[in-house]
């Protein structure tokens, strides 16, 4: 194995053909037994430094070109606080390169490109880019579950030692990390929260059933609620196709008892306790007072709707969520809560793009949009859920009506635990959606081929299924 502090030379694109080679064939701890082969003979190029969970491009100081800048490639935020922020930003860098003394050492402005609002789409894209010869970006605004696959493949730089981490909330920060390395700081974060219509407490028989549930599972609280409010489903679920499946799922899992992921990201799906509560969601699927009945086809956006036209009692959510009355207000009739059990965390990194023309601004940027100053604009402009502890302890946060879930959502962040940290998300994502919908329109049971077919796509591999249309 070549030695740690040893540095080669390699062209962009013999760079990128061997990070795509080693993430389709081996595990990262894998590639470095036999990196030193590999690396023989490379030629000219970028200097990149190998450690022994990745490579490192050194982020040093570059003469910033007149009217360039530093782009980043996100989704789309229909929010527009975001832009915001980057309009800040570069108001900021204006009034910075006025200023004589900084003639030498003047910043880039920033320029975001959108991408479409499908996460799939927006995955696709990003991958075309960091793969393309044209660096034509600067900092990626990834998934957090992407995240590990874009380090392991080379497409995102290895922070500098210089980068200050403190201060983020353990969660998220851990998703940003490969190893011992740092490959993105966390942009917002997400979990899910547990909205629900306030209803008069029921009379009678059917009220103490209701009071009696409270001290049981959520699960049994929700189909006693189901027979104590007429013509309403307990729960509205996001079981359409995408991605919403794949959390929904692993939720549905976890809340019934089912140690489906642990907190690193790992897919265990040997445990009993799993298969029954795969077999409990079916069960639950089927039964139309405990789930809204169109919950099979739906998205977030068409369960919020039923959620709103009074379809459900309860529905999960992300925080951007928060019903509000027309002065922006939450709404009184709708009470927020942290989730009763472990979610999946969601959320999004910045990473300095490993082809980027400009990493020392491209990380000035990813520093800066991620401080405490723009975590508390985000979350207040655009309902992002902050990474920074700080801002869950601010009085003026935690003494507003107008963010009271701020508290249950610091709750929810903090026991979520992370989608898997796998080589090929997409191909994960599409797998996992594929196999255990077909599992739970049928009887819910999990079988050894279902999981087999699960675990070589955790793996990056793509194995045979007749019951199976995937393409990868």
């Amino acid at each position: 194995m070549t030695d740690p502090g040893v540095t080669v030379t390699a062209s962009a694109t013999t760079r990128r053909r061997i990070g795509e080679n080693l993430a389709r064939t081996l595990t990262y701890r894998e590639n470095w037994i036999r990196l030193g082969a590999l690396m023989t003979g490379l030629i000219t190029g970028v200097v990149l430094t190998l450690t022994t969970h990745g490579w490192v491009w050194p982020v040093t100081d570059e003469p910033i070109v007149e009217g360039a800048s530093v782009v980043v490639l996100a989704g789309q935020d229909r929010t527009g606080a975001r832009q915001q922020r980057i309009d800040a930003w570069n108001e900021m860098v204006k009034e910075w390169n006025k200023d004589e003394k900084h003639a030498e050492h003047r910043k880039p402005s920033a320029q975001v490109v959108w991408l479409p609002s499908s996460s799939g789409e927006q995955l696709a894209e990003m991958l075309r880019r960091a793969q393309s010869p044209a660096a034509d970006v600067d900092v990626f605004v990834l998934d957090a579950p992407w995240t590990k696959q874009f380090a392991m493949r080379g497409y995102i730089r290895r922070l500098g030692s210089d980068v200050d981490a403190t201060g983020f909330l353990d969660a998220p920060l851990r998703t940003c990390r490969l190893g011992d390395g740092l490959y993105a700081l966390p942009f917002n974060t997400d979990a899910g929260l547990l909205f629900s219509w306030r209803t008069p407490a029921p009379a009678g028989a059917a009220g103490q059933a209701a009071q009696d549930a409270q001290d049981q599972d959520p699960w049994t609280k929700w189909r006693a609620t189901s027979r104590t409010v007429p013509k309403k489903a307990a729960f509205v679920g996001q079981f359409g196709p995408g991605e919403a499946f794949v959390v929904n799922v692993l939720e549905g899992v976890l809340a019934r008892g089912g140690p489906i992921l642990d907190e690193d990201g790992n897919l265990n799906l040997q445990d009993e306790n799993v298969h029954r509560a795969l077999r409990s969601l079916h069960k639950d699927l089927a039964d139309s007072t405990v789930m809204y009945r169109k919950s099979k086809e739906m998205d977030e956006a068409s369960s919020r709707d039923a959620f709103v036209k009074g379809e459900a009692v309860y529905l999960r959510d992300w925080p951007y969520f928060v019903p509000r009355t027309e002065d922006g207000l939450p709404n009184p009739q709708v009470a927020v809560d942290a989730m009763p059990w472990k979610g999946v965390l969601g959320g999004q990194n910045l990473a300095v793009a490993g082809e980027s023309r400009r990493p020392r601004a491209a990380q000035e940027l990813v520093e800066w949009l991620t401080s405490e100053t723009s975590q508390v604009r985000l979350f207040e402009d655009g309902g992002f859920a902050a990474t920074r502890r700080v801002l869950y302890l601010d009085p003026k946060i935690t003494g507003s009506t107008r963010y009271g879930y701020a508290k249950p959502l610091l709750a929810s962040i903090e026991k979520a635990l992370p989608r898997p940290s796998v080589p090929d998300y997409q191909l994960f994502s599409k797998v996992f959606e594929n196999v255990m919908r077909r599992v739970l329109a049928n009887d819910g049971e999990l079988g050894t081929a279902d999981i087999e077919r699960i675990t070589a796509a955790t793996e990056g591999k793509l194995l045979p299924d007749s019951g199976d249309t995937s393409t990868g």
